[in-house]
């Protein structure tokens, strides 16, 4: 359940039900935490990039990569993942690293 106003009443409304976020709203909201310091500079056919066009990369290959921890085999494997992802994009587990962890 994504919206926040819901977690109050939840556990009257349904109690035993865990909450659950679906993970492309945990994938968007990472943006939220982004930093572009490691920005492309050129494209898949080797064009120079402007500064938007390389946000929008990173962003895009950020999200692809994040989807890689809701495919992973296990619980083990997919914190893993999110200690892997957190580092390469440099963000924390306190920042978006833990928007990835709620609901699991």
């Amino acid at each position: 359940m994504g919206h926040r106003g819901c977690r109050r009443p939840w556990p009257n409304t349904c109690p035993g039900r865990a909450q659950q976020r679906c993970m492309t709203h945990k994938v968007r909201r990472i943006k939220d935490y982004l930093s572009y310091q490691q920005l492309p500079q050129q494209d898949e056919m080797g064009q120079k990039l402007t500064e938007p066009q390389a946000r929008r990369q990173r962003r895009s290959q950020i999200q692809n990569d994040a989807y890689d921890i809701y495919k992973a085999s296990s619980r083990e494997e997919a914190r893993a993942t999110i200690v892997g992802f957190c580092r390469e994009v440099e963000i924390s587990r306190t920042q978006g690293g833990s928007n990835l962890s709620k609901g699991d």
